[in-house]
């Protein structure tokens, strides 16, 4: 108890980085901004969800990395969407097609650290995706928009970086990536990896929880029930051990984040617009300092983005408190419970 209660309060000291700050920021708050402008809040916001996806990357490296890895990125995120707006019209093979994608994504991760990161994102907006496609906007046109919000947030991420080189050319940034080995000796390894049941264990692990959630949001009453997926998404961890930390401080985070996004029914848009700039800021940093604290303004985050048709109302705000404590608590006891079921799983669990 001791240990998850220190997990919670315990700050990790960060290396800020103003640059990707000031980036991140832009990314998220410029579609906003334009959409309170012009009078089309709706509009601004899915763009801001192309912004979200982009925001983490293109922070280091050569121009030539910072492209590649910022285009792959928002190609990748868009694809997701648009599947996930499709299998969202599919009732209960929509969720049997999430399922597959998500075993297959985290399937391929584990051939390099970067497609893991690639296909937890792809995850995670195919399930958004799956809700966009039920919202007030057209799907070609919200699709449009979430596809200029990355391309946009792209572009404002390489511009920050571009100036600041030209400002201050001695300016220090994050180191640049190593080399890459060869992809052809990792696909090797993969695929002989892939007859040891260590290598599928957190694809069946994450596979069984999304099954979970996702009967679970068939037979539950509420609207905005794709949230159970989506904590589960991101609270089942490839190590099982950080499974139950993660879990515990998304929940209290998302509480946190709930009970301060009462805050959003009471402000003007442009307010909206700066809490936007504000958390799009220091997000990347509370991720590496305090994951409760990241939980909490990803809440409110996710709830101003996400609420394409007007400020969130208290009834999407207990739903999403409710969804995510279900998500939480499915990927403690199933991912678990599977853990448990493989070979070799009862012994790893009792030794740690």
């Amino acid at each position: 108890m001791r240990t998850l209660i220190d997990d919670l309060v315990r700050w990790e000291p960060v290396e800020v980085q103003v640059l990707r700050m000031l980036a991140s920021a832009l990314a998220l708050a410029g579609p906003v901004a334009i959409g309170v402008a012009c009078g089309q809040v709706g509009l601004g916001l899915a763009a801001a969800l192309g912004g979200l996806l982009v925001a983490s990357g293109g922070h280091r490296g050569t121009l030539r990395h910072r492209v590649a890895e910022l285009c792959g990125t928002g190609a990748a995120g868009v694809c997701a969407v648009w599947v996930g707006m499709e299998i969202g019209g599919w009732a209960s093979w929509g969720s049997v097609a999430l399922v597959l994608l998500a075993v297959a994504m985290a399937l391929l991760g584990s051939l390099r650290r970067p497609l893991a990161v690639v296909g937890a994102q792809v995850t995670v907006f195919a399930i958004l995706g799956m809700n966009l496609g039920t919202g007030p906007l057209p799907r070609g046109e919200t699709l449009l928009l979430f596809a200029c919000g990355a391309a946009g947030g792209a572009l404002a991420t390489l511009c920050v970086h571009g100036v600041a080189r030209l400002v201050a050319p001695r300016l220090r940034e994050a180191a640049e990536p190593g080399g890459d080995r060869s992809l052809r000796a990792d696909a090797a390894r993969w695929w002989a990896g892939l007859r040891h049941v260590s290598r599928w264990q957190y694809p069946l692990r994450l596979g069984a929880c999304l099954t979970v959630a996702e009967v679970v949001a068939h037979l539950g009453p509420g609207s905005h029930s794709y949230w159970i997926a989506l904590t589960v998404s991101l609270v089942v961890q490839r190590d099982h051990g950080a499974v139950r930390r993660r879990t515990v401080q998304r929940a209290v985070g998302t509480a946190v984040g709930v009970a301060a996004g009462a805050l959003l029914l009471h402000l003007s848009s442009w307010a909206a617009v700066g809490l936007i700039a504000a958390i799009g800021a220091v997000r990347a940093e509370l991720k590496e300092a305090n994951y409760t604290a990241y939980a909490a303004v990803m809440t409110m985050l996710v709830l101003a983005l996400t609420a394409t048709g007007g400020a969130p109302t208290p009834q999407l705000l207990r739903e999403r408190l409710v969804d995510t404590l279900l998500g939480c608590l499915i990927g403690i006891v199933v991912s678990g419970l599977v853990r448990r079921a493989l070979p070799g799983g009862a012994a790893a669990a009792a030794g740690s």
